[in-house]
């Protein structure tokens, strides 16, 4: 029984794999991506002779994507460059995708792998060579962050109609406390905090005018981590709103305590400490498109009062 393989061999295996040639072709993307980084693989990288072994292996398309359910229910990750929907298998190149510790950054721009655990086991210069030399991505690009954003932003979860009328598919997936799934939240926050990081603020201006800003659906949940997250745009939120202004929620709307940590980018990006005249122009300037063809309720002619006397 052979234990080791030549690096021929190795590469010709990866390469039939590509091409969906085998019956558990996850279970052989699993085996090959393991023995990369198992002690018969180090020969390959140990030394700087051998470095392009690495390069040719990382253009490759035989590594299994990560399953990325905890992320789905947001939005799609995207799809990978060879997809066996017979298998529901996805396969990457290592030189196009991104560390699992990642995939909250970029899940719906590139595709994510979990590399084995042992990997860690390289001391940290080693470990950052061997993925440079193969391509994986460990820091994304802030471009790609900041796409991640707006993709976020337009999926449902930024629908006005959200703060009437909750959809029943995000409510379970939605509430804190469920491991298996992301929470929203959690996830704006990386994401803004990442583009913080990177000092790429002109990116941060650039989200002013998206809803990307999570915002409680439930006006008795309103500055905790919402269970029922809306995404809303700068202009429609503040970082105070007293108790008699509350009457202009879902309008404006009070920023969550969870989202201190960004305050600095949420500034770049506009939000206020206090209401003024620019909230309640563009509050009325919504309520109009959003009312065009429909009467306004008692409770919306109480709001568009309580506005008007803030403007006076």
């Amino acid at each position: 029984l052979r234990v080791t393989v030549t690096f021929d061999e190795y590469s010709k295996f990866c390469k039939q794999i590509s091409k969906g040639n085998h019956e558990d072709l996850g279970k052989a993307s699993d085996v090959l991506i393991q023995y990369l980084f198992s002690e018969k693989g180090k020969e390959w990288y140990d030394s700087a002779e051998n470095a392009y072994y690495l390069s040719e292996i990382g253009d490759i398309c035989f590594v299994q994507v990560a399953s990325l359910h905890a992320f789905s229910w947001i939005k799609a990750p995207c799809q990978p460059p060879h997809r066996f929907p017979h298998l529901d298998i996805g396969l990457t190149k290592l030189n196009e995708a991104v560390v699992f510790d990642c995939a909250s950054l970029v899940w719906t721009i590139k595709p994510v792998v979990k590399l084995p655990s042992n990997i860690q086991d390289l001391d940290d210069d080693k470990y950052k060579t061997v993925l440079t030399r193969l391509g994986v991505i460990t820091s994304p690009d802030t471009n790609d962050v900041y796409q991640n954003i707006i993709n976020i932003s337009k999926t449902g979860l930024s629908k006005f109609e959200l703060f009437s009328t909750y959809n029943p598919e995000y409510t379970e997936k939605a509430k804190d406390g469920t491991p298996s799934q992301a929470h929203l939240s959690d996830v704006i926050i990386d994401n803004i905090s990442y583009l913080q990081k990177c000092e790429a603020e002109t990116l941060i201006k650039q989200l002013h005018d998206t809803p990307c800003i999570p915002v409680s659906a439930e006006t008795t949940n309103t500055l905790f981590k919402p269970r029922k997250p809306v995404l809303v745009k700068a202009m429609e939120v503040v970082n105070h709103l007293s108790s008699e202004d509350e009457i202009l929620i879902p309008y404006i709307n009070q920023k969550p305590y969870c989202l201190s940590e960004i305050d600095y980018s949420l500034r770049i990006m506009g939000v206020c400490d206090n209401i003024g005249l620019r909230h309640i122009q563009h509050m009325l300037q919504k309520m109009q498109q959003h009312f065009k063809k429909t009467p306004l309720g008692p409770n919306e002619a109480q709001t568009i009062r309580h506005a008007v006397l803030k403007l006076g």
